[in-house]
């Protein structure tokens, strides 16, 4: 967990059990918690909002996870017809980034020829072996897989475009990074606080004189105060 701890505070820790005297350490510590508080609600903020950011690109990263394997079921379909399968998938890419997914399906019913070449080969009415299964793969296994993939296609280039899975990763590794943080020093203040307090009873009659106001009220509010005596009748 200390591994998470930022370098300053740390820095702090080592600075306060280096010191060279009780008064020293003393101070060394009142300083170290002084930061360190604010550290821990400015990094409570911070993992806040980087968990808040994480989640907002959870939902558009879920739904490009989902539509991705409707992708690969497609270009699977391709490979069946075409001899390029990846230039007919960037051609339907393209359409989808510019026109309404009902229009992208029609120009893909007009059939295989719309996106590159097939297998095989027709000539003069005469299709080949490969032609004919190619042809008939693009209506029962292409077309299929386009009305499942084609509706969202249009949200999904977009992301890709904008590299939804980078940013999502960046996002999970920035969140994890803040929280690690944040318990670190969440984790680190109550040791901290009593190694401050055990250096403040260390501490003797002239060092206490030498205390400015400030020190002093941090010092009584970490001496234990005695219990008031009870008369009894």
């Amino acid at each position: 967990m200390t591994d998470h701890l930022p370098v300053t505070l740390a820095n702090l820790h080592q600075d306060a059990k280096k010191a060279s005297g009780r008064l020293e350490t003393f101070r060394a510590y009142v300083k170290l918690l002084n930061v360190a508080y604010k550290a821990l609600a400015k990094a409570r903020d911070e993992s806040r909002l980087a968990d808040r950011h994480l989640n907002e690109l959870r939902v558009d990263h879920a739904f490009f996870q989902r539509h991705k394997a409707k992708v690969e079921l497609t270009f699977r379909a391709l490979r069946e017809t075409y001899r390029n399968p990846a230039r007919a998938l960037r051609m339907i890419d393209d359409l989808s980034a510019n026109y309404p997914a009902q229009y992208v399906f029609d120009v893909c019913q007009l059939g295989t020829y719309r996106f590159g070449a097939p297998h095989g080969w027709s000539l003069l009415g005469i299709r080949s072996a490969a032609r004919v299964d190619a042809d008939q793969n693009y209506v029962d296994a292409v077309i299929p897989a386009l009305v499942q993939m084609l509706p969202d296609h249009g949200a999904y280039v977009e992301m890709r475009g904008k590299d939804i899975e980078k940013r999502f990763e960046e996002a999970l590794a920035d969140a994890n990074q803040k929280r690690a943080a944040h318990a670190a020093i969440e984790a680190a203040v109550p040791t901290w606080s009593e190694e401050l307090a055990a250096c403040s009873q260390s501490l003797t009659t002239a060092e206490v004189d030498r205390l400015s106001e400030n020190e002093r009220e941090v010092r009584r509010r970490l001496t234990p105060q005695p219990r008031a005596r009870t008369e009894t009748a």
